[in-house]
């Protein structure tokens, strides 16, 4: 009777230490242990097109809305910065599929764990538009520069911000690609109006040419902003090594930051993938280009 009573005890001991707990709803294992510091010092977020950057907000994605001037709001904001219309690489449907997807993950987060009044989500969208005929619905809602190749109701973000880069020089509205990324780079030292690098990885792998497949690298990009405006993480994609940066940095980012417990936390288990995504012209002088290729000779003009 007493090694009964004794199983009987150790049962319900044993059922409640382990078989009644509740099971972890952080499935994705993020915590301040796996937090990714990116090193670099709080540091001014900038958008490449500076003063002449412009948004819609969600609410506004399609109306007759014009779009605003982009101030960065008082609260923390997680950017991605990806390109629309780029097709070097993984196809434009793939990698916007995919940027949408990783962006959208980082959203669920914030509405999951009760951060929508504390944290928004933006996406940059730092290539250039193509012509009118290229971009969805302009001539049916003014000023929607949303690229048709995102879902149809737009990506699931706050806002879709549009600030377009150039890629070899700048321009009276755009600043040059590689300036704009190096500011964020704890490899990345001022010197003068540009930068340098002490890193030999880096400096092997194309930092200081300009002109080469280093900064042909146009893939997403994630920026962790205070209410304050200050980037205190900065993950760059495909920059010097060929990793694509998901949704987990970002939001660890912000567990780090937020002083979240993770253990409180619902995390769905998140996944990662590299992809490639690369600069080309813009999309319409792509489009021109091969038309002007299909001409018999004739009819190209010398």
């Amino acid at each position: 009777m007493k090694n009964f009573k004794f199983c009987i005890f150790a049962s319900v001991f044993f059922l409640a230490l382990y078989g009644c707990s509740e099971p972890s709803k952080n499935k994705s294992g993020l915590s301040e242990d796996t937090y990714e510091d990116t090193g670099i010092e709080p540091i001014p977020m900038t958008f490449p097109a500076g003063t002449n950057t412009i948004y819609k907000a969600r609410a506004d994605f399609y109306e007759s809305v014009e779009p605003q001037k982009f101030v960065h709001p008082k609260k923390w904001m997680v950017y991605m910065a990806a390109t629309g219309w780029t097709d070097k690489g993984k196809g434009i449907v793939y990698r916007t599929s995919a940027d949408a997807a990783q962006v959208a993950l980082v959203k669920n987060f914030i509405r999951a764990n009760d951060l929508y009044g504390k944290v928004g989500v933006a996406w940059i969208q730092y290539d250039k538009n193509p012509s009118a005929s290229f971009v969805e619905s302009l001539d049916v809602v003014p000023g929607n520069f949303i690229p048709l190749f995102l879902k149809a109701d737009g990506p699931y973000v706050d806002y879709y911000i549009y600030s377009p880069a150039e890629r070899y020089k700048a321009s009276s509205t755009s600043q040059r690609y590689d300036l704009w990324l190096k500011q964020y780079m704890s490899v990345a030292i001022p010197n003068g109006d540009d930068y340098v690098t002490n890193s030999e990885f880096h400096k092997i792998q194309g930092f200081d040419d300009l002109e080469g497949e280093y900064w042909d690298q146009w893939a997403r990009h994630f920026f962790v902003v205070d209410p304050d405006g200050m980037v205190v993480d900065a993950y760059l994609s495909n920059i010097g090594h060929r990793r694509a940066f998901s949704a987990k940095q970002p939001i660890n980012s912000l567990i780090h930051h937020l002083n979240l417990d993770s253990d409180e936390l619902i995390i769905p288990k998140l996944f990662q993938e590299n992809y490639s995504s690369e600069y080309s012209a813009p999309y319409y002088d792509q489009v021109m280009q091969e038309f002007v290729d299909g001409l018999p000779r004739s009819m190209k003009l010398e």
